[in-house]
């Protein structure tokens, strides 16, 4: 059995599965053991299902990890482990993740999440002494000279409780910071309140852990591995501090460890508006969001990651909100949150389509750090109403913009619609969805035995502009949960979904991290892990890129490759002392490759024609004569084992005659996603234009809310 082979009897008979959310919403005492053997037996062998997360929801607080919900937890690991099904530990009392089951209201209080608050006063000289301020709330002082325009940082002058200092007669203002703990956030969409755990704090999250996972661990580390195989957080989030103010005691501590000089001095810079902020102001802003968004990925997911490999098991789950433009109030930089998991996820919630411009930006996360995997939490709170074609259309989507396991929201213990909190009921007991969903469940096995593992193969990159994101956030006291600070420049994600889901060419958003350290530059290519080789790449509108970014693009296009900049060309270095040789850079790249160096200004009406100037085969192209209806035709291509994988997914309601040109396709098998079934496709080898390089036609048809695979039969 040669590797493609291989690959088509994973498709035939998979081995993945999909793992919904099994939601406890009744009392602990009248969950049975028998209730749940039943219950498994129906998951398993209606549904199809793989596995179950127990979620605990709508019990009282004084339940979770106590002895009869623990007892309760046992008879279903036990149970599970005899019909051969997965557990997900969901790491939770409710949702977001991170309260620790009302931890951090009680005698972790000081472990809890903070703010970043200042105080100012006018101060004319002589002897100051502040109230007294803990040691944990103290945060910087910053003595402002008005005559002379300077500034200084007195935090030093803090001791036994006090900022005391003298200054000699003059005008100054004095600015105190400090990091209160942060007042309760709303639980779920219950009246429930509770605080957080300090995201931004390794001790915090350790804390944290050990009233979470280590009572599971202690109490059911014979099943950690086997039947526990993976651990599941939800929607943790900076923005449960008004304003996105989220910060920590140790900031200024470990800022300077990794920097080599304090930031206090740049902490007026968060509150300064466009009209008031300097270029200074916005690069300082760049640089604070930045080293934040490092800590909320590596202190908090980080170390749940550690623990969770320690324990063996994987880790996954998801931040909020992961189609807001600027995430710096949100996940910080959602990418590098991912890094830091075995499996990145994402959340489509409330409706069909709302997070489906971030899956991309998700499943590149798994591409840029190789990840093998990429998890979609999906059909949560979209009502028992929805139409049970959504589940075949959203299937299709995700899997041909990366995703490739699926974690349905969900089933509950009670399907009485007064004790259902978030429809619909996924699962046998549902007349409504019960045949779809084991033919999604079905199709999901099938899609995940081919997308989980191997490379992603595309011709184009999109820069993440992360960096010009957290330079345009400042504390403004707008709502956070909607991104606080959303640039009109910002056009990524509009680009990302032209290309996808309007030009139908697949690519990879490439983070700065990985331009700067997986990326080397191939004669005529951007070559990312050694293993994506890209021919383009977009830097989407920005004002502020890294002098480290534009090096690598700058080498890239002596190379002969191409870059298209959208939008707003990037105007300044992320630091003052790289101003010329950035300046510089940019000049070489415009004026020394002017037919592949070009800016769009119009990038939705100027991309396509742009692209098809650049003088490559692409890696894949789909035509079609009539555009999906309610639905969208998109793709993704993969090399796995070798092999070349291609998906083609059309979500519309009618079929579809579609005409595809792969590039190293000889022998091609299409295999289809709904009906499991396989066979060769007929094809003919056709010269791409103005190159040497040849392509396979293939026209095949893709019927309504399905999707083909097509397998190269030659690969050995």
């Amino acid at each position: 059995m040669n590797a493609a082979e291989y690959l088509i009897s994973t498709f035939e008979h998979p081995k993945y599965g999909t793992v919904p959310k099994w939601v406890w919403n009744v009392s602990l005492t009248e969950i049975t053991r028998a209730e749940i053997a039943g219950e498994f037996r129906g998951f398993k062998e209606r549904d199809h299902y793989a596995g179950v997360m127990i979620v605990l929801w709508g019990n009282d607080p004084e339940d979770y990890l106590k002895e009869p919900f623990l007892r309760r937890y046992r008879w279903a690991l036990e149970e599970a482990r005899a019909q051969g099904l997965k557990i997900f530990l969901w790491d939770e009392n409710g949702f977001p993740s991170g309260i620790g089951g009302g931890a951090f209201d009680g005698e972790d209080l000081d472990y809890a999440y903070r703010f970043l608050k200042k105080d100012t006063q006018a101060f004319t000289g002589g002897e100051y002494c502040s109230e007294v301020i803990a040691s944990r709330d103290f945060a910087g002082f910053l003595v402002e000279d008005l005559n002379r325009g300077t500034s200084e940082d007195y935090s030093a002058c803090y001791r036994e409780g006090r900022v005391c200092l003298t200054l000699p007669e003059g005008s100054y203002r004095l600015t105190l910071f400090t990091t209160p703990v942060a007042p309760p956030c709303q639980v779920g969409l219950s009246a429930t309140k509770m605080r957080l755990v300090d995201y931004l704090d390794h001790e915090a999250v350790e804390r944290l852990l050990a009233r979470t996972y280590a009572v599971y661990y202690r109490h059911f580390a014979e099943f950690f591995g086997e039947t526990i195989v993976c651990a599941f957080y939800d929607e943790p989030s900076i923005w449960h501090v008004d304003g996105g103010e989220m910060w920590t005691p140790s900031f200024a501590e470990k800022f300077a460890q990794a920097h080599g000089f304090s930031p206090v001095p740049l902490y007026l810079s968060l509150w300064k508006g466009p009209e008031e902020a300097t270029i200074e102001d916005v690069r300082a802003r760049a640089l604070l969001f930045g080293f934040r968004s490092r800590l909320y990925a590596g202190e908090y997911v980080g170390t749940l990651h550690r623990w969770c490999r320690e324990h063996r098991i994987r880790l996954t789950g998801h931040m909020d909100q992961e189609e807001i433009v600027n995430p710096t109030a949100i996940s910080g930089d959602p990418m590098l949150v991912m890094e830091q998991q075995d499996i990145p996820g994402v959340d489509e919630i409330s409706f069909y389509g709302r997070g489906a411009c971030a899956y991309k930006l998700i499943s590149s996360a798994a591409e840029n750090f190789e990840k093998e995997a990429v998890m979609c939490e999906v059909f949560g709170a979209m009502g028992e109403e929805m139409p049970p074609e959504v589940l075949r259309r959203e299937l299709v989507d995700q899997c041909a913009k990366g995703v490739s396991l699926y974690v349905p929201h969900g089933t509950w213990y009670s399907n009485d619609p007064a004790r259902v909190t978030f429809p619909p009921e996924l699962s046998y007991r549902s007349e409504r969805f019960a045949a779809p969903l084991r033919e999604y469940n079905d199709m999901a096995c099938r899609a995940g035995a081919l997308l989980q593992g191997g490379q992603l193969q595309c011709d184009i990159g999109v820069l993440y502009p992360i960096e010009d994101l957290h330079a345009q956030y400042w504390f403004n006291g707008e709502n956070a949960y909607t991104g606080g600070v959303n640039p009109a420049h910002s056009d990524y994600f509009a680009v990302a979904e032209h290309l996808s889901l309007k030009l139908r060419r697949d690519f990879v958003y490439v983070h700065p991290k990985a331009l700067e350290q997986r990326c080397t530059v191939e004669k005529g290519a951007l070559a990312l892990n050694r293993q994506i080789r890209l021919r383009v790449v977009i830097v989407p509108g920005c004002v502020f890129l890294s002098c480290a970014s534009l090096r690598k693009l700058a080498a890239f296009c002596r190379s002969g490759g191409s870059v298209l900049f959208t939008t707003h060309r990037p105007e300044h270095a992320l630091k003052e002392c790289e101003e010329k040789e950035f300046h510089e850079l940019l000049y070489e790249m415009e004026h020394g490759s002017p037919q592949r160096v070009q800016f769009l200004p119009n990038p939705l009406e100027e991309l396509g024609r742009a692209l098809a100037a650049l003088p490559f085969c692409p890696d894949t192209e789909v035509f079609t004569e009539k555009e999906p209806i309610n639905g969208n035709l998109s793709y993704t291509h993969r090399l796995k084992n070798g092999v070349p994988v291609w998906f083609f997914g059309n979500s519309g309601d009618e079929p579809l005659t579609v005409d595809l040109y792969l590039r190293d396709c000889c022998s091609p098998l299409l295999l289809d996603l709904q009906t499991g079934e396989s066979g060769p496709a007929e094809g003919q080898q056709e010269a791409y234009p103005g190159t040497a390089a040849q392509r396979l036609h293939v026209r095949a048809v893709i019927p309504a809310r399905d999707g083909i695979f097509i397998v190269d039969n030659e690969a050995r």
